[in-house]
């Protein structure tokens, strides 16, 4: 674990409403897939879709990787649901870790911008 890593435990991404909802549910699925790898209905359904459809797909997947790292069982589900290919999970990770250079992004763009300009007549 890098210096970075380390230093990132919450999600740097912006979430929306229900966001600790949709996580779990996403959780859910993901797990029920790894106990049923054969069963693809959890995740092939609307509302697992809906998961990653509220304009913070991003921090559903960061969060769904950052659990994943001390749960084999959801770490499980994300390798059935990628099939074994590596094509969504190298995706998932380019958003987990790219996370750790873009914290300082969102903090930046979080703060109010001042103009100094605007006080100076």
């Amino acid at each position: 674990m890098t210096d970075k890593e380390k230093t990132v435990k919450q999600n740097p991404y912006p979430t929306q409403p229900g966001f600790g909802l949709r996580v779990a549910n996403a959780k859910r699925a993901l797990k029920k897939l790894a106990r049923d790898p054969w069963n693809r209905a959890p995740v092939a359904s609307r509302g697992f879709d809906n998961c990653f459809e509220n304009f913070d797909g991003e921090a559903v997947v960061w969060a769904l990787m950052h659990a994943a790292r001390t749960d084999d069982e959801l770490a499980s589900g994300i390798a059935c649901f990628d099939g074994h290919r590596g094509h969504l999970l190298a995706e998932w990770r380019r958003v987990y870790f790219s996370a750790f250079s873009l914290r300082a992004v969102f903090e930046k763009a979080a703060r109010p911008q001042v103009d100094l300009f605007s006080f100076i007549q």
